[in-house]
């Protein structure tokens, strides 16, 4: 189910993750993931999907899906994302949230 991921914490203790999941279908999503407290449930977390995951066993060396994540001084996300484009090709993104990051449009990321 999950193929890796980061998880980090801001300086008031919620819990941020950068993941890859496999998701209905069994297609890979890269997603974020937040919760500001009483994260032993389940209710707490906040996804946010990023996109399709690139994986490849034709490159000279088998590429899995890769997502990494650090946060900003101020605790906020910054994500990089080996995602597929519309032609399956790999793309490498940068998503960067400053506020509402778990905002279900996704308007509140840039890539």
């Amino acid at each position: 189910m999950w193929e890796g991921g980061a998880l980090r914490f801001d300086k008031n203790g919620g819990a941020h993750v950068a993941t890859v999941a496999t998701g209905g279908g069994a297609q890979q999503l890269g997603g974020y993931l937040y919760c500001p407290k009483d994260c032993e449930k389940e209710a707490s977390w906040a996804p946010v999907g990023l996109g399709k995951a690139f994986e490849s066993e034709t490159e000279a060396v088998r590429m899995k899906p890769t997502i990494s994540m650090e946060l900003t001084q101020a605790g906020t996300p910054r994500i990089l994302f080996m995602a597929k484009d519309a032609a399956g090709k790999k793309n490498i993104l940068y998503f960067a949230c400053d506020s509402n990051c778990t905002a279900q449009s996704g308007s509140a990321w840039t890539a």
